[in-house]
């Protein structure tokens, strides 16, 4: 479980001699991982594109953690997978009663990405892929808000 006093403490100390950096415990991070993997299945996502998304440099690394069906204890991967289940999230919201829809949007090509596909966007550019989870979350939040009217 991620220490939120011992954070808040590190920030108002503001010592960075501590290296306090938050890290999520083994049940959690298990937890993330069996979702993160379903997720990949149902999404169909390639495990390169696992990779990327997870911000990460070698596909072993994703092997290794999905035969432990466990994820990075990191506070990035974290704000990754939660990136990934908030478009999950936004998409079954949605469209509600087509789970075959949902399971497809990510690789459909659409305007609103400049002719690519969601998952091109997330894995295109792996320096901007934390940026690019969060692009196409808020995409998604914005359509579901009636910010933008279309998801052509």
């Amino acid at each position: 479980m991620i220490n939120f006093v011992e954070a808040e403490k590190f920030k108002l100390e503001g010592n960075p001699a501590r290296g306090f950096t938050p890290t999520l415990d083994d049940e959690n991070a298990n937890l993330l991982g069996k979702n993160f993997f379903k997720i990949c299945e149902d999404f169909q996502i390639e495990p390169k594109d696992q990779v990327v998304i997870l911000g990460q440099k070698h596909i072993r690394t994703i092997q290794n953690w999905k035969k432990g069906n466990t994820v990075g204890q990191t506070w990035d991967v974290f704000n990754r997978v939660s990136q990934l289940l908030g478009i999950v999230k936004s998409l079954n919201v949605i469209y509600p009663r087509n789970p075959e829809v949902v399971n497809k949007w990510l690789h459909k090509k659409r305007e609103i990405f400049k002719g690519k596909s969601a998952i091109e966007v997330m894995t295109d550019d792996p320096m901007q892929s934390q940026a690019a989870l969060f692009t196409v979350r808020r995409v998604l939040d914005m359509y579901r808000n009636g910010v933008i009217f279309e998801l052509n």
